[in-house]
């Protein structure tokens, strides 16, 4: 009997409220982790949550983000479908402080 060929996984991107890059997907069928991939690099593995948070990384703005499933044989699915990284920073909030007239004091 022919190994069963797991598939890849499809993935959405958002960003979170740190301005932090977010790829999430399904669980596939067969996969015992996962594998990230920037521009078709390895970048993660043995990835084993549904969503992966790329935090504090260089600016990556731009390049493709993919996602491999892995059986419990180390067999991996095709790419999922890719998507663009793209890094937002957090809006700041303005608070300011009114001393008199003529004198007030922003804090950000």
């Amino acid at each position: 009997m022919a190994p069963v060929k797991i598939t890849a996984p499809s993935i959405t991107s958002s960003n979170d409220e740190e301005g932090n890059f977010v790829v999430k997907w399904r669980e596939v069928n067969g996969a015992s982790s996962y594998n990230i991939y920037i521009d078709g690099a390895q970048y993660a593995y043995d990835v084993t949550e549904l969503e992966y948070t790329f935090m504090d990384c260089p600016d990556y703005t731009g390049k493709e983000v993919s996602v491999r499933a892995v059986d419990i044989y180390g067999r991996t699915s095709v790419f999922s479908n890719g998507v663009i990284y793209k890094n937002t920073l957090p809006k700041p909030v303005m608070d300011v402080t009114i001393i008199s007239n003529i004198d007030f004091h922003f804090n950000w």
